[in-house]
């Protein structure tokens, strides 16, 4: 996908910046001051971006009375949206990307949805992704709003966007979100956004029912799981996902289960993750034999049962994933590592969320222009993060029963 965004991406939006610019030649308008009646959201390929996307979609119903928004993400995150309870399910348009045949035939299919929902607004919120530049020029919108650098060189997108919004990277991602709102405010002039401030909105918490809580004790049972009623959850999540850099390593989670079920005999600890997770929970049980260390990767088949199980946990301790975004419409105490990438950008949005950063003068080492694709093979950003130090937070800042 990567290569098919540069190399084919690139020349088009060249070629189409030329048509667009003998169009607005031909017939130019002014396409600044604007009150928006439906709005298209993009941000098709990460699960929590959804959740740092939130605050903006608040602040586009709160400043347009009535206004109509829609949401684009792949089909396989198209959940991240749903659990948000912000937009009606009609309004999340999905794209598949299994392969690429999957992919053309769910965009012709999109292409009509779009054309017939008829969005005055699109905003890209991708970090320069020339495909879903190309999205918004096909929605058909007036006002098209995506990031920008500027006067810096590469991540060319030619000219599809009408609003070009200065990506900052000093500022948190759901704030660059924001400003990509405050774009349609009406400043003639790039940089369309000039405020120090953004309001705040706090992310929905999410309340299981007590079916939910009933399927997730019987799979806890199943794996020989009895939670006793003095009993604190602790969930691990090992896996870094694709990123293998995120990833703190096996022999830390091992030797901070020993340090938390020595402290407190009351704890269970879960391993937690995708079946793909499963040689990590191996590795972290074989270091560590004790019944109160629990291998439940896979346990959970979707986000909704995630999320119930992040409601019935006291602690999560995790690598930058998903997890860390959803655990922040959840009461857990949340622990997470960063080091290639920065929680200036990507801090989950929960109060009760503790981040880990060493701030090495190599860190962080993965952003929109390298496209994750660092050089480094040695994390020790992360690596250099000890059990004990993360032990001690997490007896510092949770009241674990004894």
């Amino acid at each position: 996908m990567r290569r098919v965004d540069y190399w084919i991406g690139v020349p088009l939006c060249a070629l189409v910046s030329l048509v667009l610019w003998l169009v607005r030649c031909m017939r130019p308008s002014r396409t600044n001051a604007h009150t928006p009646r439906r709005v298209l959201l993009i941000e098709l390929s990460e699960m929590g971006s959804a959740l740092l996307a939130y605050p903006s979609m608040c602040r586009l119903r709160e400043q347009y009375q009535g206004v109509e928004l829609f949401f684009l993400i792949f089909d396989r995150n198209r959940e991240s949206v749903d659990l948000l309870g912000i937009l009606p399910p009609d309004h999340v348009l999905t794209i598949k990307d299994d392969d690429l045949l999957c992919f053309s035939l769910s965009l012709m299919k999109l292409c009509c949805t779009l054309w017939r929902v008829r969005c005055d607004v699109a905003i890209d919120l991708e970090l320069f992704s020339r495909c879903t530049a190309f999205l918004a020029l096909l929605s058909g919108a007036k006002i098209r709003v995506g990031f920008d650098n500027g006067r810096a060189e590469g991540l060319y997108r030619g000219t599809l966007h009408t609003h070009r919004v200065l990506f900052n990277h000093h500022r948190h991602m759901s704030e660059n979100f924001m400003a990509m709102v405050e774009a349609l405010r009406g400043i003639e002039d790039p940089p369309y956004v000039k405020l120090g401030d953004f309001p705040t909105y706090p992310l929905p918490i999410f309340n299981p029912t007590s079916a939910q809580v009933e399927r997730i004790h019987a799979r806890l049972k199943a794996r020989g799981v009895t939670p006793s009623q003095g009993a604190d959850l602790v969930l691990l999540n090992p896996d870094p996902g694709i990123l293998a850099l995120r990833g703190w390593p096996i022999e830390n989670y091992a030797e901070l289960s020993r340090i938390l079920l020595d402290r407190f005999p009351k704890i269970i600890i879960l391993i937690i993750g995708l079946p793909a997770a499963e040689q990590f929970a191996r590795q972290i049980m074989g270091r560590v034999p004790s019944q109160r260390l629990v291998n439940f990767v896979g346990g959970t088949d979707s986000l909704s049962e995630l999320l119930t199980l992040l409601s019935l946990a006291r602690v999560l301790v995790t690598s930058d994933s998903g997890a860390a975004h959803f655990a922040s419409m959840s009461r857990i105490h949340n622990f997470v590592f960063f080091g290639p990438e920065t929680p200036a950008l990507y801090r989950p949005l929960g109060e009760r969320t503790e981040v880990f950063f060493q701030g090495l003068a190599c860190s962080p080492c993965l952003w929109a222009e390298n496209h994750r694709d660092s050089s480094c093979r040695d994390n020790v950003c992360v690596r250099s993060i000890s059990a004990q130090a993360v032990a001690e937070r997490v007896t510092t800042r949770v009241p674990i029963k004894t």
